[in-house]
């Protein structure tokens, strides 16, 4: 063997970045046992459905489109529509507007984060505010069920001294969306006057979070009303809407005068690097908002608001619509519809439509509301009131909400080694019908998952154009670089050992480190060697750790074993065999050397003069 180069594959790495967000939004469980199904492209009732809540709920999948439970903040079913085991007394509420969230933890594809928020009442003795409870679908026979270690987990979203934040803790709000890394997840709130961003990775939930002051302050007084309204971050990370059903210093209760409509709709900026939300714009004022969403190229903020008489009495609700490219984004607002139904939550979906929640005022919603075009402008957003049928199953205010990335057309890319297919995996939820790949070498693909070989090592630019419906989305794209496998000798190499001991028959304790610099020639990288006693034994260790030890030693004379060279960076790697071999010491003698006094107690000498002396002691070659 000469030397071998290819790919370290980073198979853990491409499997959790390639699951996160395909179908994992493709079933919905929500009001009073309804659901819809978006598996088939359209959305279709289910009827399986055991949770019966007013408002929060949610619901997860698996990248396939199969269910694998759904809460609504309180109980947790498993995909067998039964409550798991230890599923019971979670601490949301079925009339919190955003109950519960799922969350997937970063490198599992068995463990789920529930996070929950109750409802903020100033009647109740306890409030429970913001918790996280741990699903793992391993349990149970792998249907899963929650782990009592972590359940029920409190995180701080108030002030523990102040006994009014103390005895609320928390809004009715949360959302989630990927970060800038793409593998951690922010799990976003709202209490008061601050957003609280948690970050969620492969250790688990950072209980210290990220917190950002709001212009607006929702003041404890209003509270519960206060609480009430939808959260959402948009899919491309960049903003926030949220809806304040009241802002309030007292906590009113009866009939909406004009005096009495408080609310407001806020965007923001988010820095889905940082966890930060800054830069507030009121969107709309006086007004009783409930529902917020964003379109699924976050270009659009939709959201619902009550309407009410003079008087006071219900008269149902508006959709609004504001174009976040417009100059002025409060003076694009756009009445889409105005109707008899309550406002309802909104929530995207994997078809790219808009989904409304809701029903008459005095009556029952077996239907909900679609937003067919919601990049579109105005009336060509092509609402649709009440046209998805539920099967006679109440559809209640609340829909199930989601990572909101798992909604962005994007994709991944693993094996960035020269003369290894490069593959390339669309990730996100958003359909499409065909797509074209342009690998940025003058290569392109029409094929879904492809792969492909580069030439030569460098930068390349890669981009991703999805059609459906005719219609071509913006190219999506990244740089990739392709790297080099590591340098090796071509030959085998040979590592000497010298020893004083001639009877040792070639045996002797190696200090393979020192092999290192005539294994790896380059100089210029950071490379990490480890040493196998056969090429096979090198390449199924792909966590390195049944090396060997760095003191080795041999089991023959000069036996040969194998380098394993990775280049840190690019996870690139390349084999190479190495020689082990032992040869007496020389003993060089010198002593008839001289050299200058320096006058300081030391001397120069000059070793060049006795260059051809140590060359013939030694039998150096030229």
């Amino acid at each position: 063997m000469a030397c071998i180069r290819f790919l370290l594959i980073t198979i853990a790495f491409f499997v959790a970045q390639s699951s996160f967000g395909q179908r994992e939004a493709s079933r919905w469980y929500f009001g009073n046992a309804a659901g819809l199904d978006f598996n088939s492209g359209v959305p279709v009732a289910l009827t399986d459905g055991q949770l019966n809540t007013h408002e929060g709920c949610s619901t997860i999948s698996d990248q396939n489109g199969n269910l694998l439970f759904y809460s609504d903040g309180i109980n947790v079913w498993n995909k067998a529509h039964k409550i798991m085991p230890n599923g019971t007394g979670l601490l949301g509420h079925e009339s919190s507007t955003q109950s519960a969230i799922i969350i997937p933890k970063e490198g599992s594809v068995t463990q789920y984060y529930i996070f929950t928020v109750d409802e903020p009442d100033p009647d109740e003795l306890v409030n429970y505010g913001l918790n996280y409870t741990l699903v793992d679908l391993s349990l149970n026979n792998g249907y899963g069920d929650v782990v009592t270690s972590e359940k029920n987990i409190p995180l701080l979203t108030y002030d523990p001294g102040d006994p009014g934040q103390s005895l609320l803790k928390c809004s009715e709000k949360i959302t989630a969306v990927q970060h800038n890394d793409e593998k951690s997840i922010w799990v976003i709130t709202h209490f008061l006057d601050s957003f609280y961003a948690f970050e969620v990775n492969e250790n688990g939930v950072n209980t210290n979070p990220v917190i950002s002051k709001s212009n607006t302050v929702v003041p404890i007084g209003g509270y519960k009303q206060n609480g009430i309204g939808y959260l959402k971050v948009s899919p491309d990370g960049k903003r926030i809407g949220v809806a304040h059903s009241q802002v309030s210093f007292s906590n009113q209760s009866g009939p909406k005068t004009p005096s009495s409509k408080t609310g407001k709709v806020l965007l923001y900026d988010f820095d889905a690097n940082t966890g930060k939300v800054s830069n507030e714009l009121s969107l709309l004022s006086n007004s009783v908002p409930y529902g917020i969403e964003f379109s699924p190229k976050s270009t659009k903020l939709y959201a619902t608001t009550n309407n009410y008489e003079n008087d006071g009495q219900p008269k149902g609700s508006s959709l609004l619509q504001y174009d976040l490219l417009a100059t002025n984004i409060i003076q694009s607002k756009v009445d889409i519809s105005t109707s008899s139904n309550v406002a309802g939550g909104l929530q995207l979906a994997i078809d790219g439509k808009v989904y409304r929640a809701g029903y008459p005022i005095g009556g029952a919603g077996f239907n909900i509301s679609v937003i067919e075009n919601p990049e579109s402008k105005g009336a060509l957003c092509n609402f649709k009131q009440n046209v998805v049928s539920l099967e006679q199953r109440p559809a209640e205010l609340g829909l199930p909400p989601y990572v909101q990335s798992f909604f962005l057309f994007k994709f991944e890319f693993a094996n960035v080694c020269h003369g290894d297919a490069t593959e390339f995996l669309i990730t996100g939820d958003a359909p499409f019908e065909s797509v074209i790949w342009d690998f940025g070498d003058g290569n392109t693909s029409t094929e879904t998952s492809p792969s492909h070989i580069y030439n030569n090592p460098g930068d390349y630019t890669v981009s991703l154009i999805k059609y459906n419906g005719g219609n071509a989305s913006d190219p999506i794209t990244k740089e990739i670089i392709i790297y080099d496998a590591p340098q090796v000798p071509t030959d085998v190499a040979e590592y000497f050992q010298c020893t004083d001991d001639l009877n040792t028959n070639g045996i002797s304790t190696f200090n393979l480190t020192q092999a290192n610099t005539i294994v790896s020639l380059d100089n210029d990288e950071i490379i990490t060697i480890f040493y196998y006693s056969d090429l096979e034994s090198a390449q199924q260790d792909t966590t390195n750790s049944n090396a060997l030890p760095y003191q080795y030693t041999n089991t023959e004379p000069d036996e040969i074993i194998v380098a394993k060279v990775i280049n840190a960076i690019s996870g690139c790697q390349s084999y190479a065999e190495v020689q082990l071999k032992i040869k007496p010491n020389k003993i060089l003698d010198i002593a008839n050397m001289k050299g200058c006094d320096l006058g300081d107690g030391t001397g120069a000498f000059y070793f060049n003069t006795q260059r051809e002396v140590i060359k013939n002691n030694l039998n150096l070659p030229e």
